[in-house]
């Protein structure tokens, strides 16, 4: 039911919040 958009939109958020973690991580 879900559309490809949002599934796009989904995949490239957790992406960001990936890399942002990661940044986060090697940081501290």
């Amino acid at each position: 039911m879900y559309s490809p958009a949002f599934r796009r939109v989904f995949l490239l958020s957790a992406l960001v919040l990936r890399s942002s973690i990661n940044e986060i991580y090697i940081s501290s």
